[in-house]
Parts: C-alpha cells; sequence; structure tokens
C-alpha cells in the first residue's frame, strides 16, 4: 500500500503543478497591455562620465638668443604652433645699445683700416723711389 500512495501522492503533485503553471503563464500574458501614442520629436541624450590621465604626444624646451623683458606672446597653452611663427615680443633697449656700440667700433676699425692702406701706399712708393734712385755713391753691401 505504501507504493501506491506514494504513487497517487506523485500523480497529484504533477497535477498540482501543471494546474499552477499553466494559470501562472496565462495569467502574465494578459497582464501586458500595450500603449498606442502618436509619434513626436524629441531629444535624445547620452551621457558619459569617464575620469584618466592626458599626456601630450609632444613636448618642447624654447629658448631666446636675446634677453630682454617679454611685452606680449601670441599663444595660449595648448595652441598649435607652426614654424616661424612669432611667439613673443622681448623689449630689446640692451640689445639695440648693443647694436650702436658694434656699429661705431666699426666705424672706428674701418677708418683705422683706411689709414693703414694710405701709411702702407706711401710706404710702397717711398720703397720704389728708393729702389730706383741711389741716394749715394758707391757698392751697396747686403
Amino acid at each position: 500500500m505504501r507504493g501506491a500512495a506514494g504513487i497517487a501522492v506523485i500523480v497529484i503533485g504533477i497535477f498540482v503543478f501543471n494546474h499552477f503553471s499553466n494559470s501562472t503563464s496565462s495569467n502574465t500574458a494578459a497582464e501586458v497591455q500595450y500603449v498606442e501614442s502618436p509619434v513626436e520629436m524629441g531629444t535624445i541624450s547620452n551621457y558619459i562620465s569617464a575620469s584618466g590621465t592626458l599626456a601630450p604626444a609632444d613636448s618642447y624646451s624654447i629658448t631666446s638668443l636675446v634677453t630682454g623683458e617679454v611685452l606680449a606672446d601670441y599663444f595660449e597653452e595648448g595652441d598649435v604652433v607652426d614654424k616661424d611663427m612669432l611667439l613673443y615680443s622681448i623689449d630689446n633697449e640692451d640689445t639695440e645699445a648693443t647694436i650702436e656700440k658694434a656699429e661705431i667700433s666699426l666705424s672706428s676699425v674701418e677708418r683705422q683700416y683706411s689709414t693703414a692702406l694710405s701709411n702702407l701706399d706711401n710706404i710702397n712708393s717711398e720703397v720704389e723711389l728708393n729702389l730706383v734712385l741711389k741716394p749715394y755713391l758707391g757698392e751697396l753691401a747686403y
């Protein structure tokens, strides 16, 4: 009798299981509802948040051949600059004074050179005269 009672309990369990699973799935399908609405223009927004570290691909150091106070700069940090682009205006009063002194010195040296050439021409003329004209009589000794 025990075997028959066990089989009966299993059959009843299967029947109850099938009954509840069919009624749950049919109730779930009935619960789904669709709502129709007209087509409207709207905005879709998509936001992404991230964090990280940025590093430049290339970095350069620049140096100037002149000294002076920087009067203006013509770029912002992060700008891309081209070759021969003006980057800074520098107060060059000291450089201009140095150039003026160098020009004065050059002028003075040019005058000295001209005087030396004139003296050389005079000496060469006197040497030629001494070779052609013998200033005294007698034999020359070396």
